[in-house]
């Protein structure tokens, strides 16, 4: 008795960790930092939306603050160089398999995601380690 009770525990464990992620109408963020010689550190934030089943929107936005300028006046004072910002967003497709979330943009680009319940984990831009959080469900 004691041994079906643990292989039906055991089953529906199984079928539970085995169950496909929804990602519709799910919002993920990650932030960043990168260092800018003479300027100091530039913030960047990636958001990945899904919008359906199969589509997503990625907004990126990254800004840097304003910084002091490498001179100095003849008075002896340094100007402030101002900061700056921007962002863009890209649409595509996506699909997940066994752990895995990818992305293809509409420009032909493609992003692959380690799924781990509440985070999304890869490389974006060919070299940076990030880490997606769901922010909402």
């Amino acid at each position: 008795m004691l041994l079906l009770l643990f292989l039906i525990l055991l089953s529906s464990c199984a079928v539970m960790c085995a169950k496909k992620p929804h990602f519709k109408n799910t919002r993920w963020k990650a932030e960043y930092q990168l260092f800018v010689a003479d300027a100091g550190y530039e913030t960047h934030t990636e958001t990945l939306v899904f919008t359906s089943d199969k589509a997503y929107r990625k907004e990126s936005a990254w800004e840097l603050p304003p910084y002091p300028a490498m001179y100095m006046n003849a008075d002896g004072t340094v100007d402030t160089m101002p900061g700056h910002s921007s962002h863009f967003t890209e649409e595509g497709t996506y699909s997940y398999q066994k752990g895995k979330l990818t992305l293809k943009s509409d420009d032909g680009s493609e992003m692959v995601l380690d799924y781990h319940g509440n985070t999304l984990e890869g490389e974006i831009y060919g070299c940076i380690q990030v880490v997606f959080k769901r922010v909402t469900e």
